[in-house]
């Protein structure tokens, strides 16, 4: 007898359900989208809440928290998550004073409000409950006008 959801009368595919199901679940929760270029960060940054992780592909620190982010961007549905090599947005990068990787910043309403470097204050692997207070601590939850 035919098992799951053959029943009904539609043919069931487990392994093409479960690709379905997972990329649907990658849309709806945002996932950490990748940023071709310097003109889409700009334009991206100016109207989203959004953390931006600079990285560059070699670095073992930008690929932990690479790891790290997708772990906990799903407890921060508000926020959109984005990765943009740090050598294709050389303006940006040099406007921000980005001088060590990984570098997150955080942007709101078209200003940047709040940055990690490296791992400060996440230990020396970037622990997840760190990185989730840190970014539940930062100042892309409160009002622009009330940010030094």
């Amino acid at each position: 007898m035919p098992s799951g959801c053959e029943d009904d009368g539609f043919p069931c595919d487990d392994e093409a359900f479960m690709r379905y199901r997972e990329k649907r679940i990658q849309e709806l929760c945002g996932g950490i989208e990748d940023i071709t270029s310097e003109r889409e960060l700009i334009e991206k940054t100016k109207s989203l809440k959004m953390i931006v992780h600079f990285y560059k592909q070699e670095f073992n620190r930008c690929k932990i928290m690479d790891r790290r982010l997708e772990g906990v961007r799903e407890f921060f549905p508000g926020i959109r998550f984005y990765r943009v090599n740090a050598e294709i947005c050389p303006v940006v990068a040099r406007k921000l004073e980005i001088r060590v990787l990984p570098f997150l910043g955080f942007f709101k309403d078209g200003y940047f409000v709040d940055q990690i470097v490296g791992f400060e204050r996440l230990g020396d692997e970037a622990e997840p409950e760190a990185l989730k207070k840190r970014i539940q601590e930062s100042n892309i939850f409160k009002p622009v006008s009330s940010i030094q």
